[in-house]
């Protein structure tokens, strides 16, 4: 029988160094909501993946996770908004 892991006992004894390292331990199984922009028919949800080079890190007192966006095609977050800002741009050219 395994020996049962109290989550709330454990997430209080850890330093912010040792979650910054089960952060990074987890990393490939967490993704980061950003949220949906724009109205339908384009509407977009944004979301991203933990940094691979370093997930979480100390910044003064607190723990840093960082992140990293790129959509199906490869493109990161500044060229996939780019492009949904430009169509609806366009959507509301043609509309006036």
């Amino acid at each position: 029988m395994s020996e049962q892991i109290n989550i709330t006992d454990l997430s209080n004894r850890l330093s912010n160094h040792d979650l910054c390292q089960l952060i990074s331990a987890l990393s490939d199984r967490i993704d980061v909501f950003i949220g949906g922009v724009g109205v339908m028919p384009h509407r977009m949800q944004l979301s991203g993946s933990l940094s691979k080079e370093v997930p979480a890190c100390l910044n003064g007192s607190t723990v840093q996770i960082n992140m990293e966006y790129s959509d199906d095609e490869g493109r990161d977050f500044m060229e996939t908004y780019s492009d949904y800002l430009q169509l609806t741009e366009q959507e509301k050219t043609s509309e006036d």
